[in-house]
């Protein structure tokens, strides 16, 4: 049997068929590489620093080096939604740290709980990712949320727990990230929506020893048969969809005065500092006896606020309102803390010479229990920033509260000694009378020289 000529046989055809496909590997590989390199962008840096810090009476508060990582990148050349990735964390190592009780019996009961810090720690920061979709991006991961325009007082700034180790530090270099999703939606007319959820709730972390309060424990008659202090119950809010925090913000662009943005702010979640109580619990076996145990407990809160940012000739003008709203509206419940109201007005402005002028005025009221008087604060900041060339960078920043005459006073000066290598100096000098809000942190008075290499 002869074959037409034009006709191939399936053996024919198998060989350039592999040919085909080999061409097109080749092309495919020799295409990748470029196409990879327009879509993807990568980039690594960190911080490598060390902090000495020395307290009023000659003691060493910190002794630590730190080693930090950074990793960002970008996806995205029209072949995909545009995506960006941020992943942080690093590792301290801090010689004056002293871990675990030191001895003895506490005399605060928050000893039990909130023990010294390890020498030794690891920590995650900020990981995310965000796609951009048009008008609107989606974060989902660990975030930090900034909420509000003041910063000194910030009583908006309630999506994140903070490290409070070192109570009187700006709540911008004390927030911590937490898991959340966050939709932020640009929307016509000037109107920005910003929504978070957190599914899972975090506390913020409690001043050490040194910054907490005295705690008088409640006495009872010899017939309660009190015969110890329990470990204290850390009542934290259970990971449920009942307890899934959310919220809200709104922005809107005004055209008033120089250009202003104004916002509107919903929160429903938890309180991340705890509200302490006690109660009686029996002791096992032993009828008519009990321990006495602390208790820590989240309240829910609704938070309703508002803020706004304007320039107004040669001043920006800034302010921030909101009224957090609890479950025990009476004052009725010691183990519930009080609905309070909390506001912040100030005015910043350009001086001659590279200076920076904020000075803020602030406002605190907490409802009383019953029988008691609700707790005012009123206090003062002024602040002020001198940068007279590129390298030195001098600051002050003034505290006073008027409610008990203590205050604060931080002066603060970074000089750079090379490209990435920042040398600095902070310290921190508190004053009041005996058991006043700031004078009772006299003995904390302190000084802090650090060197930080940025890579």
């Amino acid at each position: 049997m002869t074959s037409s000529p034009n006709a191939s046989s399936g053996a024919d055809r198998r060989p350039a068929a592999r040919a085909l496909w080999l061409a097109a590997l080749l092309l495919t590989a020799a295409w990748l590489p470029s196409t990879a390199a327009a879509q993807v962008s990568f980039d690594l840096g960190g911080e490598l620093s060390t902090r000495l810090g020395i307290d009023v009476g000659g003691d060493i508060t910190i002794a630590e080096a730190c080693a930090e990582l950074r990793a960002t990148g970008e996806v995205g050349s029209g072949f995909f939604p545009d995506a960006s990735f941020l992943l942080e964390g690093g590792a301290c190592y801090d010689a004056a740290a002293q871990a675990g009780p030191q001895g003895g019996v506490p005399t605060n009961p928050l000893d039990l709980l909130y023990p010294s810090p390890p020498p030794f720690s690891v920590w995650l920061g900020e990981a995310y990712a965000t796609v951009y979709l048009g008008n609107s991006e989606l974060t989902v991961g660990r975030q930090k949320v900034a909420w509000g325009s003041a910063d000194a007082l910030a009583p908006l700034d309630v999506v994140n727990p903070h490290d409070l180790g070192y109570p009187v530090a700006q709540p911008a270099d004390t927030r911590l990230a937490t898991l959340l999703a966050r939709l932020r939606v640009d929307a016509p007319e000037g109107i920005g929506l910003d929504f978070v959820l957190v599914p899972v709730f975090e506390p913020s972390r409690l001043p050490g020893k040194d910054w907490q309060p005295d705690v008088t424990l409640p006495t009872f008659p010899p017939e309660a048969g009190v015969v110890g202090l329990a470990p204290v119950l850390d009542d934290r809010p259970a990971a449920a969809l009942s307890n899934v925090q959310f919220g809200v913000r709104a922005t809107f662009d005004l055209d008033l005065f120089g250009g202003t943005d104004a916002s509107v702010t919903y929160f429903r979640g938890f309180d991340k500092l705890p509200t302490a109580s006690f109660r009686l619990e029996p002791v096992p076996g032993v009828p008519g006896s009990s321990y006495l145990q602390p208790v820590l407990g989240y309240d829910r809160v609704h938070v309703l606020g508002l803020d706004f940012s304007s320039v107004i000739g040669s001043f920006v003008v800034r302010g921030d309102a909101a009224l957090t709203l609890t479950d025990d509206h009476e004052g009725a419940d010691p183990a519930v803390g009080n609905p309070r109201v909390a506001a912040v007005l100030g005015a910043e402005r350009s001086l001659p010479g590279g200076a920076y002028l904020t000075g803020q005025v602030t406002y605190q009221r907490t409802w009383p229990d019953a029988g008691t008087d609700a707790v005012v604060n009123v206090a003062s900041i002024l602040a002020l920033r001198i940068e007279p060339d590129a390298r030195l960078t001098v600051q002050a920043a003034w505290l006073h509260d008027y409610t008990d005459g203590s205050g604060l006073v931080q002066p603060a000066l970074s000089y750079s000694l090379a490209d990435g290598v920042t040398a600095s100096f902070a310290g921190t000098v508190f004053y009041g009378r005996t058991g006043s809000r700031y004078g009772a942190w006299s003995d904390n008075s302190n000084l802090t020289l650090g060197v930080a290499y940025a890579f």
